[in-house]
């Protein structure tokens, strides 16, 4: 079963994706008028995992960018 990611990509989730937190992220970037579009949706998600194997928390990284306003996301761990 294929599950949307905020109505617009239509691939699964990756199982170590916290979605309820990502659909955050992403309604946060509605509402700093810069959404997000099928394929920066795909390479958010992407950066996401590379900076958990850096080792950073997705939490934090998720939080951080929604409380700052924030439109990417940054490597916390420098």
């Amino acid at each position: 079963m294929l599950k949307i990611v905020s109505n617009v990509v239509n691939e699964p989730y990756p199982k170590w994706l916290n979605i309820e937190l990502w659909k955050e992220y992403v309604e946060h970037r509605k509402e700093i008028k810069s959404p997000m579009s099928e394929r920066a949706e795909r390479m958010g998600i992407n950066k996401l995992g590379r900076l958990i194997d850096e080792g950073n928390d997705q939490t934090d990284l998720l939080e951080t960018a929604i409380f700052n306003n924030w439109k990417g996301l940054w490597n916390l761990k420098k």
